[in-house]
């Protein structure tokens, strides 16, 4: 317990402090920022005095050098609205008729008192360390009459525009303008109610969004591998003292019935000893350990097992789970019925052997065969749902295990549930039921192929030599795999009156019907090897290499 609560401080204490760390470079990198308005631009120095009296401008103005260009600004700002606000109150009382509002980072501090005038003049050194961000605020380009974006125009001493200025202001926006895409995109997969307070707190202060906007997926996402990392240490936790709480009772309950059934101790004794068994999981471990007992002890002790079971009312919450509505309490339910309380199993289970859901139907089917030792298959009369492989695998294996009575397999062959007419015909081979003759021949006109089949094999197995003419009839018109079927047949049931029709299976060319034909005359006795060989000297030699794997002791 120590060690996951360590385990779970150190997720805590990483998932702090990577949120902390994500935010505090957020702010650093995009807190320290200011805004400044632009008012000119010019490849050659301009005397700002005459530019001031020329374009009526009252405040301080600011040159900064670029590499080509001087450029012309006024004011600083802490946000891009101050900025625009004082952008209009300049155009209104200026001769400015284009201004337009840049951003620039890592600005040092400054006073209070030069909010509006506050950029004095500096050397040219000093004032290319201000990384000035080139691009354009498209809503701050303001008129006289209207308010408008100027994404193509750098004013050059309010006179002439520079074309290149313009190409490479243009690229700016451009690059803006993805980002803006970008970011609507990113914000799709926000939820409503995060997007709205991360715009309202993040519009005022920041310019590109997206990039807190990612940062603020970061951090949901390591909140969400948090949360995950919590549950499942939560679920680890809860199986484990589940699986204590199953462990300490069932050795408590374990120990109390088996002095009961050992008769260390009477009813009233044991009922004191079994706690708190009226409780649900109590219960459901109780029954596990009856039938527990039921599988490992025989004898008196044995029979006991499920008046136990009625005495705790146990099987009451028998009936419950197989009348449930889950598939998985209905399995259990049957389960508990069939071993611990026969006679109420024997109420539900006919009600179960139709049920849409395969396993409820394939534990009451074999739950059948179990409870009924008289008549095991008479639920087949009644069976609509399929009957699996696996399930007719584990019904014979207790109708063996119990040395049930071996009924007539013949009255299930006119059912209309082909696994039962395919179950039937293995158990009419298996048992050498030779009564039922005449109805396993009526299985070679069913429809379905599968039935066919086994009713061939039937033929084959029970050598049913009445049956020849019948599988020569029906030749031509059945599948390879029939075919091939009926001449395996022949190599125990033919003869030499057979020749001829098995000689005009060679002639037809097919390989694999030649190669039974083959195997089925060379295991027909003397007469058949004899036919064989007569058969390849007639076609010069064409079945040498049938007759060589055929007589392979490794084939």
């Amino acid at each position: 317990m120590t060690l996951r609560r360590i385990t779970i401080n150190k997720f805590k204490i990483v998932g702090v402090s990577l949120c902390i760390l994500i935010f505090w470079t957020s702010f650093n990198v995009y807190g320290n920022q200011k805004y400044i308005i632009q008012i000119a631009a010019s490849k050659t120095p301009l005397n700002i005095n005459e530019l001031a009296q020329k374009k009526s401008i009252t405040g301080s103005i600011k040159e900064i050098k670029g590499n080509d260009w001087y450029r012309y600004y006024v004011g600083n700002f802490n946000s891009y609205n101050e900025a625009s606000l004082y952008a209009k109150e300049l155009v209104n009382k200026s001769e400015l008729k284009n201004v337009f509002i840049r951003k620039i980072e890592n600005v040092p501090e400054y006073n209070e008192k030069d909010k509006y005038n506050n950029l004095t003049e500096q050397s040219t050194d000093s004032i290319t360390k201000i990384k000035i961000n080139n691009s354009l605020q498209n809503e701050a380009m303001i008129g006289h009459k209207q308010e408008s974006i100027s994404t193509d125009t750098i004013v050059k001493d309010s006179t002439y525009y520079n074309n290149n200025q313009t190409k490479k202001i243009s690229s700016e926006n451009n690059s803006v303008s993805n980002l803006d895409d970008f970011e609507k995109n990113l914000s799709n997969y926000i939820p409503n109610f995060i997007k709205d307070i991360f715009n309202s707190y993040s519009k005022e202060k920041y310019n590109f969004r997206v990039i807190l906007l990612f940062l603020l997926i970061v951090f949901l996402f390591i909140l969400n591998v948090i949360n995950v990392l919590l549950i499942l240490i939560y679920s680890n936790q809860t199986q484990n003292s589940t699986d204590r709480y199953v462990l300490v009772h069932k050795n408590i309950y374990e120990s109390a019935l088996m002095s009961y059934v050992l008769g260390e101790t009477n009813w009233e004794q044991t009922l004191k000893k079994l706690k708190k068994y009226n409780l649900p999981q109590n219960r459901e471990i109780l029954s596990s350990i009856l039938l527990n007992f039921h599988e490992n002890l025989r004898g008196v002790a044995d029979q006991m097992v499920p008046e136990i079971f009625v005495k705790l009312g146990l099987h009451h919450d028998a009936i419950k789970e197989a009348n449930s509505k889950h598939y998985y309490k209905k399995v259990a339910g049957i389960k508990k019925l069939t071993f611990l309380y026969p006679e109420g199993a024997m109420q539900i289970i006919p009600q179960l052997l139709n049920d849409p859901e395969d396993i409820v139907s394939a534990e009451a089917q074999t739950a059948f065969v179990r409870l009924n030792p008289e008549n095991p298959f008479d639920f087949f009369n009644a069976l609509t749902r399929p009957f699996t492989r696996w399930t007719q695998i584990t019904a014979f294996y207790i109708f063996q295990l119990h040395r049930r009575n071996i009924p007539s397999f013949a009255n299930y062959l006119d059912s209309q549930n082909t696994n039962v007419r395919n179950f039937s015909l293995r158990m009419i081979i298996f048992f050498q039921q030779l009564e039922n003759i005449p109805e396993v021949l009526n299985m070679i006109n069913c429809e379905v192929e599968s039935t066919r089949f086994l009713a061939i094999k039937a033929i084959n197995d029970l050598r049913l030599y009445n049956g020849k003419s019948l599988l020569k009839d029906k030749f031509q018109d059945e599948t390879q795999k029939n075919k091939i079927e009926i001449i395996k047949a022949f190599s125990n049931i033919g003869d030499k009156e057979d020749f001829d029709f098995l000689k005009e299976i060679i002639l037809s060319g097919n390989v694999s019907l030649t190669l039974e034909v083959c195997r089925s005359l060379y295991y027909m006795g003397s007469e058949g090897k004899e036919k064989l060989n007569q058969l390849n000297e007639e076609m010069n030699g064409e079945l040498e290499l049938f007759i060589a794997h055929i007589s392979d002791p490794r084939n």
